[in-house]
């Protein structure tokens, strides 16, 4: 908040006349009444007039309105704390996303296995087999979908940081079969 009043003015013009007689050169913000009688913040450059013996003969005071340099600033803050805010809200649907997926992916993969096995319990019960043909497909898709299920929960690894890489070898010719029995 800015004081307004003539004790406000005279106090704002007498530290910008110690500057200037002390010869402090910088900028310097103060408010000051402009013409229409309202306070305005201005930037008093205070410059010091040397002669070609660098004595000192004078000083030179300039003041500008800096009002819509203001305005600019508080904007420039509220856009960044809007920005600082929507960044932590991001953040917090991106932490809660990853955590939504490793639930659920956890959540699909418990009665996944427990297909995946009792299709290996069935497949030394069947005799007939076109049965087999089916219950290897049976296994294969389940198969098919853990993978997925894990390559979601990878991805959930990626994102906080903790996927460990392991190398091992692939049979390409199991892997085209597999994709042929989809």
């Amino acid at each position: 908040t800015v004081e307004i009043g003539e004790e406000y003015q005279t106090r704002q013009v007498e530290q910008a006349n110690e500057l200037f007689q002390k010869g402090r050169v910088g900028n310097y913000d103060f408010y000051l009444f402009n013409k229409d009688n309202k306070v305005v913040p201005v930037e008093a450059t205070i410059a010091i007039l040397k002669d070609k013996h660098g004595e000192r003969r004078g000083s030179i005071c300039n003041f500008r309105d800096i009002t819509q340099r203001r305005i600019a600033d508080r904007a420039l803050q509220k856009a960044m704390e809007e920005t600082r805010m929507l960044a932590e809200a991001a953040e917090q649907a991106n932490s809660a996303k990853s955590e939504f997926l490793a639930n659920i992916s956890h959540e699909i993969r418990t009665p996944m296995n427990a297909i995946i096995g009792f299709a290996d319990v069935l497949s030394s019960k069947l005799i007939d087999k076109q049965h087999r043909h089916y219950l290897s497909q049976i296994k294969s898709s389940g198969k098919t979908l853990l993978r997925l299920i894990n390559d979601i929960l990878d991805l959930s690894k990626i994102e906080s940081g903790k996927l460990e890489l392991e190398y091992s070898e692939v049979n390409p010719f199991s892997a085209l079969k597999e994709i042929g029995h989809i």
